[in-house]
């Protein structure tokens, strides 16, 4: 006689089932496990569910898998590649800007894409101890300003675990770059245009040199953050909320199917 089925094992297919339909990639590999979440050679890469499969944790590897579905289908790399910054602080304003653009694709059209994100995101912020940061010193700026541009592009509030991360860091970003957020969101129909924009607000933000070269400029060979990043380093061609919005209409459809079906098998 068989055994029964775990109750993980629908989860895990109606999950994969959702990360290639919002990817628009049928034979994109899902896997889980327990290495860093993120999308590797082709593969989606996410955390392994315990048997309990608790709330908050179906929450949040649909928000992961979200992530890296968005990523897969509106990521260009060579394009963010080209404009990558030297130096670690710039280049994780960079990618953090990236993420808060593809993000927003889906966080805008899908009201189920937007919770799994937060629910994501609240999770992270929980775990890298935001909530008690005392000194902009020990806070990551890459961080609050990913956070600053998320709630300009959906409205979402800034997560409750990450507000005293904000309050640091935002009288000086306001500061120095607050044109620049404007920019972004107004750029961010175009992920070229927006990369350009978040090249000049990291120079505002004294972290590198603004970009002076062209598209025929070769990438940078230590790109490391591509594929070791841990399924929130993601970007795409994001835009305004409204033009996100339109965007994500060409998304709708697979996306409430394979919600319903992930919703009933737990």
């Amino acid at each position: 006689m068989s055994q029964p089925e775990s109750p993980v094992e629908p989860f895990k297919r109606a999950v994969a089932a959702a990360t290639r339909a919002i990817a628009e990639e049928a034979e994109l590999e899902v896997s889980f496990g327990a290495e860093a979440p993120g999308l590797v050679q082709g593969t989606a890469r996410l955390p392994q569910p315990s048997r309990e499969l608790e709330a908050g944790e179906i929450d949040e590897i649909r928000g992961i898998a979200d992530q890296l579905a968005l990523k897969q289908r509106h990521h260009d790399p060579e394009m963010h590649a080209r404009r990558l910054p030297s130096g670690g602080d710039a280049r994780a304003v960079y990618d953090s800007l990236e993420i808060a653009r593809v993000e927003a694709i889906g966080a805008n059209r899908m009201t189920g894409v937007a919770q799994n994100l937060d629910a994501a995101l609240e999770s992270h912020c929980r775990s890298q101890g935001f909530a008690q940061l005392n000194d902009r010193s020990e806070a990551p700026l890459a961080e609050a300003v990913r956070l600053m541009l998320r709630q300009r592009l959906t409205g979402r509030q800034v997560p409750s675990a990450a507000g005293q991360l904000v309050e640091l860091w935002q009288p000086l970003i306001d500061d120095k770059a607050a044109t620049d957020l404007e920019a972004l969101t107004a750029a961010a129909a175009d992920q070229d245009a927006f990369s350009q924009v978040a090249r000049r607000m990291i120079a505002h933000l004294d972290l590198a040199e603004e970009w002076e070269g062209d598209d025929s400029d070769e990438a940078p060979d230590d790109q490391d953050s591509e594929d070791d990043s841990e399924g929130e380093d993601v970007d795409g061609e994001g835009s305004s909320p409204d033009a996100m919005a339109a965007q994500g209409d060409e998304m709708s459809e697979a996306e409430g199917d394979v919600d319903g079906e992930a919703d009933g098998t737990l």
